[in-house]
């Protein structure tokens, strides 16, 4: 739709802080500016695991951005260990990575439009 490829990494969940990512061949990462997307970081291990396979996979720069940022236990500061450049995540829980905002659009669906 907005005129990127994209790619699912799939992700293998053995608890709640141990995951496994694979990158699929499929996509060739290499020399690319990946952007992971994310519906909740909280611990940050599955977007840190994306980054180091990304970065594997010889990403040029790999991003965050996320709906719910909660980065609990230092999480933002792992994520950006991991290779990381910047985390970008919407304004339903604040938090300084707060770019999006979805006030209007949370104002709209509440009026009906």
């Amino acid at each position: 739709m907005i005129g990127f490829e994209s790619a699912i990494l799939s992700k293998k969940r053995f608890s709640d802080r141990k995951v496994k990512v694979i990158a699929e061949d499929s996509m060739d990462f290499n020399g690319k500016d990946v952007v992971i997307v994310d519906d909740i970081a909280s611990t940050g291990h599955t977007v840190c695991e994306a980054a180091k396979e990304l970065r594997k996979k010889k990403a040029k720069s790999v991003n965050v951005i996320c709906v719910h940022a909660l980065l609990v236990e230092n999480a933002l500061e792992k994520i950006k260990k991991a290779g990381v450049k910047k985390v970008y995540s919407c304004n339903t829980i604040a938090h300084k990575t707060n770019v999006i905002d979805l006030g209007e659009v949370a104002a709209e669906s509440l009026r009906g439009n």
